[in-house]
């Protein structure tokens, strides 16, 4: 008998028993919370693994280079970025057997330019006895000590020598760019410039420090009219419009897409907010302006994660490798009550109200209403 039929027949017999049967609805798994990276300070620069080889020597040998993708890299003046390839080696059979792994760096400056090898490391893996597993590395590290846009490609292979068949060999790359960036120096550690301009309260803490005067600032007298009377919906379009008519000056266009990115966070339009976020990150990179990256890559997180989109969780993660490289008390800051406001962690809010209350900073209220849910 079919089970649905069998299932139907039983609640007909408990019924009729006189025993309530009610039917609940499944109850929903929770999401398991999204990884955000702390800011590593120890590195004094910038440490990507590029793979992570896995060799192992049984009766049928096998090797995977378990490439990981690379974003972007902003990397300041006179900072080291460590290219490293960790890799494990295991041995069930074969003694003899031998494994060797590189990696070799190359360089360029626009598309189209040949490549350039920066540098190569290699290591050749041996054992005396099985079973056996050994965990090595091999990396090779970049260094810049003026500002510019370095295109990179890193290239991994890996060869295998069994005992009783051919080499075995797997060759793969990744390619990425490295924005080298002006070293910010000291950064205030106070309330300056963390004032809400626009609207009343935040899902997620946005970093108005950013904010660089809009429209009236940057003389636009239509879209500074517009802002004065209230319209600022119409006075972020005409910071749009004017960014996308400047040619030379990478910072202008990114400070004024910035200020369109604060104005529609203001009024919880984080579509647009995105959007301006999204080019001010890239044209602040090109201006080699690395806390402005900082703080607009902040903004950017923050407006994806609010609308539920996981680019926010890796743009986080990618301003905690940059901010490991220089002391924003403010901007840490942010990240933790964020942090701890996403996590559900509330030791990361209290850390967070503790600082802002010292500085007297407005986000103090807005982390006691959080802590208030708890």
């Amino acid at each position: 008998m079919p089970a649905k039929i069998l299932t139907l027949v039983a609640l007909i017999l408990l019924t009729g028993c006189g025993i309530r049967v009610e039917i609940v609805t499944p109850v929903s798994p929770t999401p398991t919370p999204r990884y955000f990276t702390d800011i590593d300070y120890s590195l004094n620069g910038v440490y990507r693994a590029q793979a992570q080889p896995h060799i192992v020597f049984a009766a049928e040998p096998n090797l995977q280079l378990f490439m990981r993708p690379q974003r972007e890299v902003y990397l300041l003046v006179g900072r080291p970025l460590w290219i490293d390839l960790p890799f494990e080696v295991t041995w069930f059979a074969e003694p003899s057997a031998s494994a060797q792994v590189r990696i070799t760096g190359y360089t360029r400056y626009n598309a189209g330019q040949g490549w350039n090898m920066w540098d190569t490391s290699q290591n050749l893996i041996t054992t005396t006895q099985t079973p056996d597993n050994q965990r090595h590395s091999v990396g090779i590290t970049f260094y810049y000590e003026q500002p510019q846009i370095v295109q990179v490609r890193v290239e991994i292979s890996a060869t295998i020598y069994p005992e009783y068949t051919d080499p075995i060999t797997a060759v793969d790359f990744n390619e990425f760019t490295i924005y080298v960036l002006n070293d910010p120096g000291e950064i205030g550690s106070n309330a300056d410039g963390l004032d809400q301009i626009i609207g009343e309260s935040e899902p997620l803490l946005f970093d108005w420090r950013l904010w660089s005067g809009g429209a009236c600032t940057h003389d636009l007298p239509d879209a500074c009219e517009a802002f004065e009377s209230g319209d600022v919906g119409a006075a972020a379009e005409a910071l749009v419009q004017a960014a996308g008519e400047i040619e030379d000056d990478a910072y202008l266009r990114a400070a004024l897409m910035a200020d369109a990115g604060l104005i529609a966070a203001g009024v919880n339009d984080y579509v647009n907010a995105v959007s301006a976020f999204e080019q001010a990150v890239s044209n602040f990179a090109i201006a080699a302006t690395a806390w402005h990256i900082s703080a607009a890559l902040h903004n950017l997180a923050v407006a994806q994660i609010i609308l539920e989109d996981p680019r926010g969780y890796e743009n986080y993660n990618l301003l905690s490798e940059m901010r490991g490289q220089f002391w924003d008390e403010v901007g840490a800051n942010l990240i933790q009550a964020n942090t701890g406001r996403t996590q559900w962690e509330d030791w990361r809010l209290w850390e967070a109200l503790n600082y802002f209350e010292t500085i007297g900073a407005p986000q103090q209220s807005t982390i006691r209403a959080w802590l208030d849910e708890f």
